[in-house]
């Protein structure tokens, strides 16, 4: 492995750490009351920021790339969480206003938004032109990217689980207690995200492999409903 391609690994290890960092001190704000509990425009910007930026740097940043990345993602992070504070504002006061659908919404379009903006960015800095096919290419590296990865953090968190639960079942508790406590966690979990990342990016030629089976997988389908469609219509 080449000292650049170390370094990019490094960068995106530490990234996830930050985030883990970052969600851990919002919890413990809720737990122990202090600011910005009870600021809820303040919380929405906050966790906004926590997950959209590192999630765009850890799929977007490439080696000798990083500037050219960041100049993008970040300013589109502070946008998102300008736009968390005013959603966050409409709650206000929470005791009174049902915000669950509310936060549904705007996890929902934040989530849309995101995706569709790393795509564009990651086109961009690539250099080459606007077309179908690429940003088709980018959506679905980025998509299975993060959802392989959160598999392995799932299946990272469910090992560690039995590990636990392995050790209570002979009356030792300490690895139970330490693998539920927040401060472990948050960044044990965020760290497995990033590497998970790392993990499937350096596989990115078996992702755009099985890109194309859906793609025909997906054409077979189509025509498979075009069919049933006139029978039915026929009928």
């Amino acid at each position: 492995m080449s000292d650049k391609t170390t370094f990019s690994a490094k960068l995106l290890i530490l990234i996830s750490l930050l985030q883990g960092l970052a969600l851990l001190l919002l919890h413990q704000a809720i737990d122990f009351k202090f600011w910005p509990h009870g600021s809820p425009q303040w919380l929405f910007s906050f966790y906004s920021m926590a997950f959209v930026g590192p999630i765009m740097l850890l799929l977007g940043l490439k080696t000798q790339q990083e500037m050219a990345v960041a100049k993008w993602v970040l300013p589109f992070t502070l946008i998102v969480g300008l736009l968390g504070y005013y959603v966050g504002y409409q709650t206000i006061p929470m005791a009174h206003i049902r915000y669950e659908n509310i936060l549904f919404a705007f996890v929902a379009t934040m989530v849309i938004a995101t995706f569709k903006a790393l795509m564009y960015v990651q086109q961009f800095i690539s250099g080459e032109g606007f077309s179908y096919s690429h940003l088709f290419r980018w959506s679905w590296r980025n998509f299975l990217t993060l959802g392989l990865s959160l598999l392995f953090t799932a299946c990272f968190w469910g090992v560690l689980m039995l590990w636990a639960g392995l050790f209570k079942a002979i009356d030792i508790d300490f690895f139970y207690e330490l693998f539920t406590e927040k401060w472990f966690f948050y960044p044990a979990l965020a760290l497995a995200n990033g590497f998970g990342i790392i993990i499937f990016r350096n596989l990115s030629h078996i992702i755009d492999t099985i890109t194309r089976l859906q793609q025909a997988l997906m054409k077979f389908l189509l025509v498979l409903l075009v069919l049933v469609s006139i029978c039915f219509l026929g009928a």
